[in-house]
């Protein structure tokens, strides 16, 4: 029996090691796999982050043109007028440069006010409640882009 002791011992330090050796790595298996999972939450995060300011950079050249042209022509008192020709040839392009892009309220106003526009050039005349809704729709998005501009700041400065 003694002969055996040693062998034994050589035995049992060899279960002991490769117990050690497989907890070790199934440790260190999860561990890597919850970095990864980590690392996986922060870049969609940052892919996020990144497509909301290509979307407010498209909301802030809107807003520059807005300031820039007269898409709302104001009739001293007189109901507004749409200008169907600044609209179409300089705010509605930037808005289909990246559309996929867009809050969805932002694209169902911008796709709203396209079925009116489109509904102008079928029947080929443009109603009083055409320029009314059209002004309305577009008042709406520019208040909504300046919302969701704003919400952007509060959350960067928090």
């Amino acid at each position: 029996m003694k002969e055996f002791m040693p062998l034994f011992a050589s035995i049992a330090t060899g279960i002991v090691t490769l117990t050690a050796v497989w907890l070790t790595q199934k440790g260190n298996k999860k561990v890597q796999k919850d970095l990864l999972e980590l690392q996986i939450k922060r870049d969609e995060m940052k892919e996020k982050r990144n497509e909301l300011k290509e979307t407010l950079e498209i909301y802030n050249r809107i807003l520059k043109v807005d300031g820039e042209s007269i898409v709302i022509i104001d009739n001293g008192g007189a109901l507004e007028e749409f200008d169907f020709n600044v609209y179409q040839k300089e705010v509605r392009p930037i808005f289909y440069e990246k559309y996929h892009l867009l809050h969805e309220e932002v694209a169902e106003r911008v796709a709203l006010m396209d079925q009116v526009i489109k509904n102008c050039n079928l029947f080929q005349e443009v109603e009083r409640e055409d320029h009314m809704e059209l002004c309305g729709n577009y008042n709406r998005l520019i208040r909504i882009m300046r919302r969701n501009i704003y919400s952007f700041r509060k959350e960067v400065q928090s």
